[in-house]
This record gives C-alpha cells, structure tokens and sequence, in this order.
C-alpha cells in the first residue's frame, strides 16, 4: 500500500491519525501524473478528491494505468453532508471562490470513463457517517487553509470569507459553538477492470 497526495500538509495529517506513525509510503505527487510504473498495484482508491481536479479524466486514465488487470479502482462518491455542505458553499461564495467541485461533478460521468476501460461497475451499499461538530469548527477548518480549495486565498482572504460566513451561520443555525450532528451518506462505487 502506498498513499498519495499533491499537498505536504494533508500527507502531515496522517501520523496524528494513524497514532503517531506513518502507517505506510507516502509520495508527494499529482494524481493526474503518477509516479508508478504500469500494473504496480492491485487496486487503488480515490477518496473525496476527484471533484477537486478539473482534469479528473487524467486521474481515470493514470488509475487504470497502475491497476492491474482484474484490479479494482474504488472511487468515494463525495456528498457533502449537512450543514457541512451549506456552510462550506457559503464560505466558497463570501471568498469569491469558484463552486467546489471544478472537477466531476457527475458520478454518471465516471461511470461512463470507467465504461470505456471495460471495467465493471458495482454501487457498494452506504454508509451512513455521523458526526458531532460545531460550525465555528467548520468554519475554522475552511479558515486556517485546512481545504485545498481555499489553498489560493492569502490568510486575510481566509479571515474575511470566515467573518462574514460566521455572521450568516449565527442567523441561519444559531450559536456556532453549539454541537450539532452532521450527516454524510457515504457510497463507494468498485470499478473491477477487465482481467
């Protein structure tokens, strides 16, 4: 198993969540591009990014490359969960951000792509994903950089965009360090290339 990311920070995250330690390699490298030779991997997994690249098709194309035949490409449809979704649009909107998703916006559309390599498509039962959070934590996130959307805005930017969504969370949702329970259904969809 090997992980990979375009970002330092996010690739920094993982030792805090894996209790200390790097669980397996880590490359630093682009999706579109990678680093690894053809049929290097039995399967491989793409988990809330595909609607963050605007040439997704390249990611389809470099997956099916590094797979081997008779592999799996498993790909996390990424529905943003409420009010999740609402106060990051919200944010998206106050920086003058374009609308997060600037890469697939349709899972019809990879099924399509991955159609054309031959692979099999299964639509794997949800997951229903719970979570207390507090807005002002939401908000804090899309504020101090933590999404790669927010990675062109200088850190004023960030502050300004977190102000005035505060203000429009506090008269939409109330206090914003009230705990809430968001809810994100998860699906995962199994690409089985052709062997």
């Amino acid at each position: 198993m090997a992980g990979l990311d375009l970002s330092r920070a996010m690739m920094a995250r993982i030792p805090a969540k894996a209790g200390g330690s790097v669980p397996f390699p880590l490359v630093q490298g682009d999706a579109t591009r990678l680093p690894f030779r053809a049929r290097a991997f039995g399967s491989a997994i793409a988990c809330h990014v595909l609607h963050l690249i605007p040439r997704w098709e390249d990611v389809v194309a470099e997956a099916a490359r590094v797979v081997r035949p008779g592999g799996i490409f498993l790909v996390e449809d990424n529905a943003d969960g409420r009010p999740y979704g609402e106060v990051a649009r919200h944010f998206h909107a106050a920086a003058g951000l374009p609308p997060r998703r600037i890469g697939l916006a349709s899972m019809a559309d990879l099924d399509a792509a991955m159609a054309a390599y031959g692979a099999q498509i299964t639509v794997l039962p949800p997951i229903i994903d719970r979570q207390e959070v507090t807005l002002e934590r939401m908000i804090a996130r899309m504020e101090s950089g933590q999404l790669s959307s927010t990675w062109q805005l200088s850190a004023e930017q960030r502050a300004a965009a977190g102000e005035a969504t505060r203000r429009w969370a506090r008269e939409r949702f109330g206090p914003l360090d009230q705990p809430l329970i968001s809810e994100r259904r998860i699906v995962w969809r199994e690409y089985r290339l052709p062997a």
